[in-house]
């Protein structure tokens, strides 16, 4: 007669639960990324109403162009440490409301490219998509700054 094995049993129930759940992960992924895209969308109209402009890439289903209004006080980013540069509001940006774009991972997922300044006074970084540190062509999205230096809007495509 075989004795019971806690520790095998315990092997065996793990590993079902875990070939149970697989299927359910990229699912869970994409629940997550709604929700982060639905809350990053919910907080820009809630701040700005009708004075934020959003439109969507119809193969992606991600917004390709968000802005403010010339007339609307604010800037896109959550808020603006005393100091910080473009390209930290740029990050901020991307961190906190960067769904709306499909952008999960502002660190890995996307690089600064050379920084623009026109003869307006406003500055514009971009910003390539990788993907595992491998640029993806054509995969840039762009950031506008005013001339008070409020980032006012973001466009381009992130696959």
């Amino acid at each position: 007669m075989k004795h019971f094995n806690p520790a095998g049993f315990l092997a065996a129930i793990l590993t079902a639960a875990v070939m149970l759940a697989m299927p359910f992960v990229p699912e869970c992924r994409a629940q997550n990324a709604k929700q982060l895209e639905t809350k990053a969308l919910t907080a820009l109209r809630g701040e700005f109403g009708d004075q934020v402009k959003i439109k969507f890439n119809k193969a992606t289903n991600k917004a390709s162009f968000v802005r403010i209004g010339s007339d609307a006080a604010g800037r896109l980013t959550e808020r603006k440490a005393a100091g910080a540069l473009p390209a930290d509001e740029a990050a901020d940006f991307f961190k906190t409301r960067g769904a709306l774009f499909g952008v999960r991972d502002f660190d890995r997922e996307l690089s600064q490219l050379k920084p623009i300044r026109d003869g307006l006074g406003e500055t514009h970084l971009s910003f390539a998509q990788t993907y595992k540190g491998v640029p993806v062509f054509g995969a840039i999205l762009r950031t506008h700054f005013n001339q008070a230096g409020e980032l006012r809007s973001v466009n381009g495509l992130f696959v």
